[in-house]
């Protein structure tokens, strides 16, 4: 089944939700059965955030566009979501009580997310995923994301629980976090996230792994990132991780920070580095460019593991530490109590 509208087809939540259940969703498939070969194109979505907003923190209100928890080969194309006040604008899948998935074959192209949560003066709704996606096998790709007029302070584009997928040529404006990369309902192996272009964000890339799920094979390839406020780094592989990545590759993106900004991270309590790397067995950091950067480019956080290889290869560094922190004061620090097997910085 496919839900088609024309050029001009909008569905639009006029003045409150009719009930006061927590999951106030457009487009509904409950856990019973599967979704098989459903798509949804060329609609916009209203949710009339400045009507509609949270007076209360009573809960997170979804407001997704579409909810479905067991599917596969879905599409999603040329669709915008508008003006959401609630935690997501799509929400797509989910895993079993074993870490399997429930959702696979999922494309969600040509779409557009225009204003959430905090764009909206007063909302109370505190955490945001334009794309909530759980599946094995998605294309993400050529989205467009707004989080407002101005930068979020809690919003994130893409969370993504998954394995064997691709994210490319997305762009992200104004959202606190760009792509949360997740192991933590599942595991998360062998995805890409490439040229993505990404801009004023605290961070671009968030890794998140616990519950003994594994994450392996990860690559952020030419993405395009500027950063708007540097309280985190643009790269953040650090206290949020409780397992090793086995495998992580950072080649070809440009990273330009937000620069002269002291303010500490209530996260990691540091400063306005770059990129953060954590439990990781093997990390490739190549032919990146790193511009007007706080802190320090590239800084090992974690302490007391082993480590297999460390590669910092071919990178251009410009204007690094421009806060003049004298903790700061270096491009590189690879400082651990734990093993390393090999560094090489050429």
């Amino acid at each position: 089944m496919t839900l088609t509208g024309g050029p001009d087809t909008k569905l639009e939540l006029k003045n409150g939700w009719t009930s006061k259940m927590i999951l106030n969703n457009f487009i509904l498939f409950g856990a019973a059965n599967s979704v098989d070969n459903f798509g949804m194109n060329s609609l916009s979505i209203d949710f009339n955030g400045t009507q509609n907003d949270l007076k209360t923190p009573s809960g997170h209100n979804k407001n997704a566009a579409l909810y479905l928890l067991k599917c596969s080969h879905i599409t999603v194309q040329n669709v915008k979501v508008l003006n959401n006040p609630g935690q997501q604008s799509l929400s797509i899948g989910s895993t079993d009580k074993n870490g399997n998935f429930l959702a696979t074959d999922i494309k969600i192209n040509g779409c557009s997310f225009i204003n959430n949560t905090d764009a909206f003066p007063g909302n109370k709704q505190n955490d945001h995923s334009s794309i909530y996606l759980v599946a094995d096998k998605a294309i993400v790709t050529k989205n467009n994301f707004v989080s407002g007029d101005k930068i979020s302070k809690v919003a994130t584009a893409i969370e993504a629980h998954t394995s064997n997928s691709v994210f490319s040529y997305n762009t992200i404006t104004n959202y606190s976090t760009g792509i949360n990369i997740v192991a933590i309902v599942g595991d998360q192996v062998n995805s890409s996230f490439d040229h993505n272009t990404i801009t004023n964000v605290n961070s671009a890339f968030v890794f998140w792994g616990n519950g003994g799920y594994r994450m392996a094979g990860i690559k952020l390839l030419n993405n395009n990132i500027t950063q708007a406020y540097s309280n985190d780094p643009i790269i953040r592989m650090s206290k949020t991780m409780k397992i090793y990545c086995l495998g992580l590759e950072i080649m070809g993106n440009s990273f330009t920070g937000k620069g002269n900004v002291n303010t500490k991270s209530a996260i990691t309590g540091l400063v306005g580095n770059c990129i953060e790397i954590g439990l990781v067995k093997d990390v490739l950091i190549r032919d990146n460019k790193f511009n007007n950067i706080n802190g320090r480019a590239v800084t090992l956080v974690n302490q007391g593991f082993k480590m297999n290889r460390i590669a910092i290869l071919n990178n251009t560094f410009d204007n690094i530490n421009v806060g003049g922190n004298p903790r700061y004061n270096k491009i590189i620090q690879l400082k651990s109590s734990g093993e390393i097997d090999s560094i090489s910085i050429e």
